[in-house]
């Protein structure tokens, strides 16, 4: 039988951006494809973008959700909900600043859980990295190391690249986009909206599937992505640091246990590669792309800066 494959499109006006994120995702989507646009409380023309858009695809199922500005993770779990968790196949869940441009992930989703076996739990297509050895102690909001990113994603600093057609494994994988299979959601549920309204959700369901013996990473697929398309929050939450450490500190009392194995073994960071889901052209263009992000993230760091504060950054970074 087919794999299903869930599209969950989690949307916060972003009527200049919208179509192209829905038409990327229907150029992915087969004949067992649904997509799930959540719009969360949208007051601009997102949703009346997506009408016409529903209006012209009437053979691709496209079921609107809508929510009342509950941010990040009880919109995917309006996505989650409202698709069909019981037949095997997989969720993509993505924002609505990722235009996706592989045409065949479906094709290469399904042959990487495959290839990898069951054991593959929560993939992303951004971004991984593994904890810190003094998880438990610390009082950072993310202790985490080894970051991995796919040339495609934001060009971080002291982070290894993975290119199309390689995966790499990683304790926690960091959205978005990513993909979680739906047998999983189907045995362990959905997002812990302990955590809501954001943040370190993917680390708890990462947690989740570690206990029970998954593993999880990064797989690199071409979408693209900007900096500057995020952040369109008219009121984003003054507190966003206390929440993002309020949030670390409950998976610290929650997964003391498995945290401590965790960290006591060699955490997984071998990378895979899979020739048969790229080419040298391809490669080419992703190392070229990965160049452009890293200029783009520069410029979008420093716009706003004064003269000085500029200096300092270059300084910063050549010490680095």
């Amino acid at each position: 039988m087919k794999h299903i494959f869930n599209y969950i499109i989690t949307i916060h006006n972003k009527e200049e951006l919208i179509e192209q994120v829905l038409s990327s995702v229907i150029r992915c989507c087969n004949n067992n494809s649904f997509i799930y646009p959540v719009l969360d409380g949208c007051t601009d023309r997102s949703e009346e973008i997506i009408d016409e858009i529903i209006l012209k695809n009437p053979g691709v199922p496209i079921t609107k959700i809508k929510v009342n500005d509950v941010h990040e993770i009880l919109s995917i779990n309006a996505g989650l909900r409202a698709s069909d968790q019981s037949i095997e196949g997989y969720n993509i869940i993505l924002q609505d600043d990722v235009i996706l441009q592989d045409e065949f992930l479906e094709k290469k989703i399904t042959r990487l859980y495959e290839k990898i076996g069951r054991q593959l739990g929560y993939v992303s297509f951004r971004l991984g990295a593994n904890f810190k050895r003094d998880v438990l102690e610390s009082s950072e909001g993310a202790p985490l190391k080894d970051y991995v990113e796919n040339a495609f994603g934001h060009g971080l600093d002291n982070s290894k690249i993975i290119l199309p057609g390689q995966f790499a494994f990683r304790s926690v994988a960091i959205k978005s986009p990513v993909c979680i299979p739906t047998a999983i959601v189907k045995q362990y549920g959905i997002l812990d909206e302990n955590l809501e309204p954001c943040f370190h959700d993917d680390t708890e369901y990462c947690l989740r599937l570690l206990a029970k013996g998954y593993k999880n990473g990064v797989f690199g697929i071409k979408y693209q992505s900007d900096l500057e398309w995020g952040g369109t929050r008219k009121k984003p939450n003054p507190d966003l640091y206390k929440i993002i450490k309020k949030n670390m500190n409950y998976l610290r009392i929650k997964y003391r246990a498995q945290i401590l194995m965790i960290v006591s073994s060699q955490q997984d960071k071998q990378i895979l590669s899979f020739p048969e889901f790229t080419d040298i052209d391809e490669n080419q263009k992703a190392l070229y792309q990965y160049k452009l992000n890293k200029q783009k993230k520069i410029k979008f760091e420093l716009n706003g800066l004064p003269f000085i504060q500029k200096i300092i950054y270059y300084l910063k970074r050549m010490i680095n």
